[in-house]
């Protein structure tokens, strides 16, 4: 049997992906070493030598702590193998890929919890760069996976692997994650 030609040479996805990745990283280093150059002074304060927020930001915190914990601690189920929630569709299709992005995913959820409130609550004797750092990447990769898949999700291509709780959990990340990174803002500002 005659198989249909190819889109794209197989040397085409490993150059364009190795490409993307090496501009991520180059992204990253050139971000940190602009903020070490920008508010290094400021990041090397200690958690509890900033300025405690106003009533109305610990609130907002503590709200977006818990939704960002819930959205995380539902992640880490479905990566220790939970069904809770998930359609059919997705279940059968569940393979290695599944277990680790929802793990990552679980552990950034986690980590913007854990970075919002150790600043809001100025908790231990942390360089300030370390609650921000766990707070900026796990809201920006909550806000990310969060709407993209909703996005995705009112597309005519994801039927039936979407549900009614991954649904839900989407929009909290989002919310959650946009929430969180204000509040980094308004912390340190």
């Amino acid at each position: 049997p005659s198989f249909p030609p190819a889109m794209l040479e197989p040397w085409v996805a490993k150059m364009v992906y190795t490409s993307l990745a090496c501009q991520g990283l180059a992204l990253m280093t050139g971000f940190i070493l602009y903020a070490r150059a920008r508010w290094g002074a400021r990041l090397r304060m200690r958690t509890g030598e900033v300025q405690p927020p106003r009533q109305a930001i610990t609130l907002l915190g503590a709200v977006a702590s818990m939704a960002a914990a819930a959205a995380g601690t539902l992640h880490l189920l479905w990566a220790a193998g939970a069904h809770l929630g998930l359609p059919p569709l997705l279940l059968q299709s569940r393979d290695a890929n599944f277990y680790l992005l929802h793990a990552t995913f679980g552990m950034a959820a986690l980590g913007a919890a854990a970075g919002i409130v150790m600043l809001i609550n100025r908790l231990g004797r942390w360089p300030l760069w370390f609650p921000l750092s766990l707070a900026w990447t796990g809201s920006g990769a909550m806000f990310s996976w969060g709407s993209w898949p909703l996005l995705a999700g009112v597309s005519q291509f994801s039927r039936g692997a979407t549900s009614w709780l991954l649904t839900d959990n989407n929009v909290i990340k989002t919310g959650a994650g946009l929430l969180i990174g204000a509040l980094i803002g308004l912390v340190v500002a």
